[in-house]
């Protein structure tokens, strides 16, 4: 039941500006992520790669990113932007004689992260790794394959164990006119690594590393698309070496990221196969010689062609088991692991081409870094709320001429704790009012649906350049009763001259 409240009780649970404070309960936690933030300094390009580590031991999360900005080597480059911990990252720098793709990894096993990455072929190899020397210092590269033509490029890098000794493993591909390579390097904790497995082939071959068997060492898992177009495994035997590879999926299928998402100690890889419409994908694992389905995403609303190009893992939410953020090529997703398979959560945002995770503002919720398509890198700050949930999305916006407005809430939760309300994609410099009530009515609103009696209404304000509003206070009772909140924004785009945000529901102690 919801309670109504009257006029005069408002400003003691509002007070000057709007705050609801939330008494600490066990419960599922909200999911919200803020939109897409552009980073400055970067250069516009076609993305690659992008990765968060602390490459100088400050304890703030760096940021790596790689892209190209056209079709020579010269056009390709990596650079590196350092932390402050508060969201922020500084000036990017040029990494010399390092190109994409990235990963990160400690390679020598000193505590500290060093860049395993391509290297242009004209410098006579097309692999390396830069040692970090601590304090944001790096070494020159170190060549670790050697480059067969000036045309010779890049093209994955998987790190893995394939031996099973716990450190630090090595899957290449590289490409050069029709053919491709795909090596695996086996290293030796110093930075030093012997080459264990190479094969050349026609065309394509997409690979990964990972552990479909449960044995504690990666396998190889890869596609040989001539003269036969098969997904093949090859077993790693526990020297670095595989078995003979044998085929493992229907002709025609690809393969590209793979994770241990259930937490079983084995490595589900994803798949796919098909075109157009005809296209099946998803994530499969092991079984009787074979990879077979686990999760498909046939029915799962994903914006874009489901074909996976990058993964992480976090846990967003704050429930102690991981979620995952899976990067599809044209957009970002977020899903809950569950023992029916993923589970769509969250939002997605359009553009990503790779995902990185860390906590970059260090509130302790981990966040998201991506490399579009196209663009520069930006940052998704992940506002979910961990240890309570006060907050209802019921949606019923109202769209504006351009965009749909939303509600978004920042800030540590508990009396005495501070709360922000923002409001977003609105347009630039409206008037908007935040619209409060302590009950729910289905009213017409600018040919919508208005959710909150408005009990009261606060404004106007005026959005800024990015389209937002944001208001917070503190020191606030919880409420005893359910909060309605939404704002309505001029907008002369708008059908009505009106737009309405997202409606919230607050909830009180009951």
């Amino acid at each position: 039941m919801h309670h109504p409240i009257n006029g005069s009780a408002l400003p003691r649970v509002l007070a000057a500006t709007f705050v609801v404070a939330m008494a600490v309960s066990a419960a599922e936690a909200q999911v919200v992520f803020e939109p897409v933030r552009d980073l400055d300094g970067f250069t516009f390009g076609l993305g690659r790669d992008v990765e968060l580590a602390d490459i100088d031991d400050d304890g703030h999360l760096d940021l790596l990113e790689g892209h190209t900005t056209g079709g020579t080597v010269d056009s390709l480059a990596v650079t590196l932007a350092f932390g402050d911990g508060a969201g922020g990252f500084g000036t990017p720098t040029r990494l010399p004689g390092v190109i994409p793709p990235i990963a990160v990894a400690d390679v020598d096993e000193d505590g500290r992260l060093d860049i395993v990455h391509g290297a242009p072929a004209p410098a006579g190899s097309v692999f390396g790794w830069t040692r970090n020397l601590g304090g944001g210092a790096l070494a020159l590269p170190v060549p670790l394959v050697a480059a067969d033509s000036a045309n010779h490029a890049p093209q994955q890098i998987e790190v893995g164990d394939v031996d099973g000794d716990d450190r630090i493993d090595l899957g290449f591909r590289s490409m050069s006119v029709f053919t491709v390579r795909l090596q695996v390097l086996s290293g030796d904790g110093s930075g030093a690594f012997v080459e264990t497995d190479s094969r050349t082939q026609l065309f394509g071959g997409q690979m990964t590393l990972a552990d479909v068997d449960g044995d504690g060492r990666d396998d190889l898992v890869f596609s040989r698309p001539f003269p036969d177009d098969l997904l093949l495994l090859a077993r790693s035997v526990g020297d670095g070496s595989f078995d003979a590879p044998v085929t493992v999926a229907p002709p025609g299928t690809r393969v590209s990221v793979a994770d241990d998402l259930w937490g079983d100690d084995r490595e589900e890889v994803f798949l796919y196969s098909g075109v157009g419409e005809d296209l099946v994908a998803g994530f499969h694992r092991l079984q009787g010689g074979v990879l077979v389905p686990v999760q498909t995403f046939e029915d799962v609303p994903i914006p874009g062609p489901p074909i996976a190009s990058s993964l992480d893992r976090a846990d967003f939410d704050g429930d102690g088991r991981p979620e995952v953020a899976i990067g599809w090529g044209s957009a970002v997703s977020i899903f809950a692991t569950s023992r029916d398979g993923l589970v769509p959560m969250g939002d997605t945002f359009v553009g990503p081409s790779s995902v990185s995770v860390g906590d970059v503002d260090e509130d302790g919720r981990p966040d998201i870094a991506i490399r579009p398509l196209s663009g520069v890198p930006g940052v998704v700050m992940n506002h979910t709320y961990v240890d309570v949930l006060p907050f209802e999305d019921l949606g019923l916006a109202q769209p504006g001429g351009t965009t749909l407005p939303g509600q978004l809430y920042d800030g540590d939760l508990g009396t005495g704790h501070s709360l922000q309300v923002r409001l977003v994609n609105a347009p630039t410099g409206a008037a908007a009012w935040l619209v409060i009530g302590g009950e729910r009515v289905d009213a017409p609103f600018a040919g919508g649906v208005l959710v909150p009696q408005p009990d009261l209404v606060k404004g106007p304000y005026v959005t800024d350049f990015m389209g937002q509003v944001s208001l917070s206070g503190s020191d606030v009772p919880p409420p005893s009763f359910d909060l309605f909140t939404q704002w309505w924004v001029v907008d002369d785009l708008a059908e009505a001259g009106f737009a309405a945000s997202t409606a919230v529901r607050i909830s009180g102690i009951r």
